[in-house]
């Protein structure tokens, strides 16, 4: 048994810690997504003034209509798709993103943070939201499945970052993606 020393502590300020003897601490690394990683990563980038002059390969490539696609645009899709009444909504949202995207065009970490978030958008559309177009679900099916599956989920791992992607964004880059032929919301 080791012995205990008497300490005498007066007028302490700390902003951490403070122990007569030892302190053992268990800490155990905290899990983070990539989308998590990548948006800390834009916190530290905005207290520097590094700037990059143009866009990444990556998100270019979602910049532009996808290749040989059939040139519509994104009230022609939906309309296709018998979803006029997302059209409003679709066109505002589209162009709020299109704003935060350029507003951001000096970011490497938010660059990458939307290619991150346009890629799984569109990997989980192709891959759970269009099975259930071609098997005919009720446009209320499509919409709560869009939600859980691609906004929620996103959301729930970048939201509220300094960023500041919200709900609308995801959906506006949902309708980003359309309009530029990567999603596809008729048969």
């Amino acid at each position: 048994m080791t012995e205990s020393i008497p300490v005498q502590q007066e007028n302490n300020k700390v902003n951490g810690d403070i122990a007569g003897g030892n302190i053992y601490k268990n800490i155990l690394p905290e899990k983070k997504s990539a989308l998590a990683k990548l948006a800390e990563s834009y916190q530290r980038e905005l207290g520097s003034d590094e700037e990059q002059q143009c866009f990444i390969g990556e998100l270019q490539d979602y910049m532009k209509r996808m290749p040989d696609t059939e040139p519509r645009d994104l009230e022609q899709k939906l309309v296709a798709a018998n979803r006029s009444e997302l059209i409003q909504d679709a066109k505002f949202l589209k162009e709020k993103f299109t704003k935060k995207l350029y507003k951001h065009a000096f970011s490497p970490n938010a660059q990458n943070i939307f290619v991150h978030i346009l890629a799984s958008i569109n990997a989980c559309f192709r891959l759970k939201i269009k099975p259930l177009i071609f098997a005919g679900e009720t446009s209320r099916s499509i919409d709560e499945a869009i939600f859980r599956n691609i906004v929620e989920a996103i959301y729930n791992d970048v939201g509220n970052s300094e960023l500041g992607v919200d709900m609308d964004d995801i959906h506006g880059m949902l309708y980003y993606l359309t309009g530029n032929c990567y999603i596809n919301w008729d048969k």
